[in-house]
């Protein structure tokens, strides 16, 4: 395997070098990078190193950053569907008997006062989430 860059992450990287390697046989694989005139640029191992620290910085930033948005979403997330949880199940049982009746057989076919509630209960939820 030829590899003319230094991948994204360490990650990429060992499965760039695996990639040949299949089925117990050994891998051989070799990275091919121009040469750059920039003394601090010209070995693959300070190129590593810098791309090392990248993405220290950016996994860094996005715990800082995005994480706890991620975090209070979820939570959001699981009290809407509780509160959707409890929407269909108070329409559920205010369903005339007729209705009982013809779901006996444990069919439950929602009502169309119940898709419309349900509906808009999650364009609500889908509002507030892009509005994050």
């Amino acid at each position: 395997m030829i590899t003319t860059f230094i991948p994204q992450n360490q990650r990429a990287e060992d499965q760039i070098l695996g990639r040949t390697a299949r089925m117990g046989k050994c891998d051989t694989a070799q990275f091919i990078l121009l040469n750059n005139t920039d003394s601090k640029l010209n070995s693959k191992k300070t190129l590593k190193e810098l791309r090392d620290e990248n993405e220290k910085i950016m996994l860094q930033e996005f715990a800082e950053n995005s994480l706890p948005l991620i975090h209070l979403k979820d939570e959001l997330f699981k009290k809407f569907c509780t509160s959707l949880s409890k929407v269909r199940h108070q329409i559920q049982n205010n369903i005339l008997l007729k209705d009982k009746v013809k779901n006996c057989f444990g069919i439950s076919i929602p009502s169309a006062f119940e898709q419309g509630v349900v509906s808009c209960f999650e364009e609500k939820w889908a509002y507030l989430v892009r509005d994050m």
